[in-house]
């Protein structure tokens, strides 16, 4: 039985894989490119995978490999089940699909929420049990940011709920296809905390967001906003507005939120939930994703 396993996060935009050691969690290697799932039919997937993992499969090609996230989604590479909550690691691992045709390649099922406000979710399901894994709770909050950010609740060590906001996509929307990024040259963005910390201030002053939003073109034009600053003031609005409704559903508590994510989105959700009350522990979303896929594999392997 081999020791080592290659871990993939094959999303919607990019590919991320990790060469891990099963026992002992160690990272031997990765590997990362913007082969996401928008960019490739169903008929490619395969190329693609050998492209981005070939190195490592030509000295051990009996090398298992196990995916999370879009490539299992109805555009991906093949459909897997999205599993209705509350969920275990238990539920996900006896769950695995195996890719047709494709030797020791599974697919982890994503995530659902049933009943009349169905919610779903593909790839965060392993960074939530990897990261309840790393913090050593057994109920946790967490936040998972991105393009749709999700908030979910754990509780004896099983998803329970989840909510998703359009968080990311929304930004990137507005600066693309809407009148706030009208006449901006996005690519010349530059990072402001302070135009990140006037929008989270609008946030939380004020509940109509599609108003607030408006706000990032006033400014602009009555000269209270640079033109380069524009991205992070709307992103403070965003993240704002979102981490202030969550707040409402989720109440700050004693016990610290988990935040998941990557460097670049740290600090800002740090800010807009430190603002509204909550402590915060953070781990990364690399790492809760490598960490909760190994507990599967595991999982699998002593069942």
């Amino acid at each position: 039985m081999n020791t080592e396993a290659i871990i993939v996060d094959w999303g919607t935009t990019a590919f991320k894989a990790w060469l891990v050691e099963l026992s002992s969690g160690e990272i031997l290697a990765s590997t990362s490119n913007t082969m996401g799932m928008s960019r490739l039919d169903s008929a490619q997937f395969s190329q693609a995978l050998d492209q981005s993992i070939g190195c490592w499969k030509e000295t051990q090609p009996e090398l298992p490999v196990y995916m999370a996230g879009m490539v299992g989604a109805a555009g991906g590479w093949c459909l897997a089940p999205q599993l209705p909550t509350p969920l275990s690691l238990h539920d996900l691992s006896k769950n695995l699909m195996q890719v047709p045709n494709q030797k020791n390649t599974w697919i982890i099922p994503g995530a659902r929420v049933p009943g009349n406000n169905p919610d779903i979710m593909r790839g965060e399901e392993v960074q939530i049990f990897g990261g309840l894994k790393l913090s050593g709770k057994e109920q946790a909050l967490m936040c998972l940011p991105g393009t749709h950010s999700k908030w979910a609740q754990i509780k004896d060590h099983q998803l329970v709920n989840f909510v998703t906001s359009m968080t990311g996509e929304v930004h990137q929307v507005m600066l693309k296809h809407s009148v706030l990024g009208k006449s901006l040259v996005l690519d010349q963005q530059t990072a402001s905390s302070e135009a990140f910390e006037a929008g989270l201030a609008e946030a939380n002053g004020e509940t109509n967001v599609l108003h607030i939003m408006f706000t990032a073109r006033t400014r602009l034009l009555a000269g209270s906003l640079d033109e380069h600053q524009v991205s992070d003031y709307l992103s403070g609005i965003l993240i704002g507005a979102e981490v202030r409704s969550m707040a409402k559903r989720f109440p700050p508590e004693s016990q610290p939120l988990v935040l998941i994510s990557g460097i670049a989105l740290k600090t800002p959700y740090t800010k807009a939930l430190e603002r509204v009350g909550y402590r915060i522990e953070w781990i990364d979303a690399g790492t809760a994703s490598c960490e909760g896929i190994r507990e599967i594999i595991n999982i699998t392997r002593s069942s």
